[in-house]
């Protein structure tokens, strides 16, 4: 078996601001016309919280969806490897026979929220002398033993470290207990794996297909249930990349510590205060509502406080090309309220990220996909799929 795990990709953040009307000019195809497109791999995102699954199409110059589907683990199997496992298993063997998906063939993503990068300032060297040093360079910088971890490296760019030139490396490790986890389920469904990616690599991958290349510095943070992935790219090239231990799981804990709840209801509660369920005139939702809002405060102060020294750092290394905005993408990216105030307290520009805006859609719309509204759930799926260098 092959195995190939790509750390190199595109980016393009020409996506409208919180724009609802984006899915009205999109051209519109049967499903029988899919037979004639040049069809991309299922990319399969392995998300905490649960599982999307999403497929692409050539249709000449424009992009097509084939399908897209989801669903939620439940909350209770999340931090239950063999549990969790086996959930998944039984989950994308039931979209994919549910769903209009073509062939077997897949691209998987390693979970951010399980990846550990660290940036390291390395003498110039050939690309073997620092796939060779890097395991020593790294030490005993990763929570897990390096031997038992897949190491993937990006050269983000070259640096100045007084009169001297040195090169900066963005060295990312995941377990290999990750990695056998999706080989199982991979192998248990009898899929064909094309690749495996780097979730990092697939949010940026995801905005490739757009004709706008922005060259200035973008950050692009994806907002997840356990962790928010932040990255940093010129262009073409990443030049930062680090994981945020902070998410809607977090915002559930702290709802919980105010309002005498569940979990699971704490989700549902925050949940409809994103989608504004919570915000229509009636005391008793109002009253939640402020509730809500007091517990996610404290967790915005301190996203802010990691993405300003994610910028910090970047800006140091890179003084020529400093971070000029941001994207929000990922599930929680589609509470608005609480990503402009992110950006208002960061002073950037921002954008709500929607892979799918500028790509044809069927007649007939997946469920998880809310043609009235930016989708920035579908990020990493999507890059997945599109992941152009198989």
């Amino acid at each position: 078996m092959v195995f190939k795990l790509y750390i190199w990709s595109a980016v393009s953040i020409e996506i409208g601001l919180y724009d609802n009307n984006s899915y009205n000019n999109r051209g519109i195809k049967t499903m029988a016309s899919w037979f004639r497109k040049k069809t991309y791999p299922i990319g399969i995102d392995f998300g905490r919280s649960g599982i999307r699954l999403l497929q692409l199409a050539q249709n000449g110059d424009n992009l097509a969806l084939i399908d897209a589907a989801s669903a939620q683990a439940p909350i209770e199997l999340r931090n239950r490897s063999v549990e969790l496992l086996q959930w998944r298993i039984e989950t994308i063997s039931q979209l994919l026979k549910q769903g209009n998906f073509k062939g077997r063939k897949v691209v998987t993503g390693l979970p951010g929220s399980d990846i550990v990068a660290q940036h390291l300032l390395m003498d110039k060297m050939s690309a073997d002398q620092l796939k060779a040093a890097l395991p020593f360079a790294v030490g005993d910088k990763f929570p897990f033993p390096v031997n038992q971890s897949l190491l993937r490296h990006i050269v983000a760019g070259e640096v100045y470290e007084g009169d001297k030139v040195r090169q900066e490396v963005i060295v990312m490790a995941v377990p290999a207990v990750v990695m056998n986890h999706q080989m199982q389920i991979i192998n248990q469904l009898k899929l064909e794996i094309e690749a495996i990616n780097i979730e990092a690599l697939a949010v940026v991958d995801s905005f490739s297909h757009s004709d706008s290349i922005d060259d200035s510095a973008v950050m692009i943070v994806d907002l997840g249930y356990c962790s928010s992935k932040v990255v940093i790219a010129h262009a073409q090239e990443i030049t930062f990349c680090r994981t945020v231990k902070l998410g809607v799981e977090n915002i559930c804990q702290s709802i919980t510590s105010l309002m005498p709840m569940a979990q699971s209801q704490a989700e549902q509660r925050y949940i409809e205060n994103s989608t504004g369920i919570l915000s229509q005139e009636n005391d008793a939702n109002v009253a939640v509502a402020n509730e809500v809002l007091e517990a996610i405060e404290p967790i915005c102060d301190i996203l802010v406080s990691e993405l300003r020294s994610c910028i910090r750092y970047h800006d140091l290394m890179f003084a020529s090309q400093p971070v000029s905005k941001v994207v929000f993408v990922g599930g929680q990216a589609r509470d608005k309220r609480f990503c402009q105030n992110i950006a208002r307290s960061l002073g950037l520009s921002a954008q709500i990220g929607d892979p799918l805006r500028k790509i044809e859609i069927s007649d007939n719309i997946p469920n998880d996909i809310d043609p009235q509204n930016v989708n920035p759930q579908w990020t990493v799926a999507f890059g997945l799929s599109y992941n152009q260098r198989i």
